[in-house]
């Protein structure tokens, strides 16, 4: 049906006397499953009563529930919309924070492997001003001074097994 005309009478002449002697007012649903217009389709109405205290009659205020919550509803669209959106971009941004983290502990793992293995050549240190720099450049400094150890027992190995062949020529002459 048509929505009702400007200071049309009520169809719930019986309710809202009854809301006029009590002095009350109300807000509500309505169906206009009354009309005669809509058989067999109902529609919700809201739908807002409030008596006048200097007479003997009330203002009634009635609109589609669909017309209006509509503003409801475009508030609820528009704010899932932005959660959505701040939810992928914090994800986004936490994804990308965490790569900056994570590639730089994964380099330092596979250097830490390639050390273990006696490779003390590759380890490079990463160029970074936190923790992860910090443990790198260590990590780098390290490795250097146990590569400089290793030479240097390598070099001795070499001097006591010459000194030991050495030692076993001049005990067989002796012999």
């Amino acid at each position: 049906g048509s929505p009702p005309e400007l200071f049309e009478r009520s169809d719930h002449p019986g309710k809202f006397k009854e809301l006029i002697n009590q002095g009350k007012a109300i807000v509500g649903t309505c169906h206009r499953c009354h009309e005669t217009g809509e058989i067999g389709k109902r529609r919700r109405d809201v739908l807002a009563f409030f008596p006048l205290s200097t007479t003997s009659w009330g203002v009634a205020i009635r609109q589609s529930e669909e017309e209006a919550l509509a503003p409801t509803r475009q508030l609820e669209l528009r704010l899932l919309l932005i959660g959505t959106i701040l939810l992928i971009s914090t994800f986004s941004i936490m994804w990308i924070m965490m790569q900056g983290i994570v590639k730089p502990v994964r380099v330092l793992t596979s250097a830490v492997k390639r050390v273990a293995a006696g490779d003390f050549k590759t380890a490079m240190p990463i160029k970074r001003q936190d923790e992860i720099g910090q443990l790198s450049t260590a990590f780098y400094t390290m490795t250097q001074e146990l590569a400089k150890s290793r030479d240097e027992l390598v070099l001795r190995n070499e001097e006591l097994s010459a000194l030991n062949s050495i030692a076993v020529t001049l005990s067989q002459s002796l012999n």
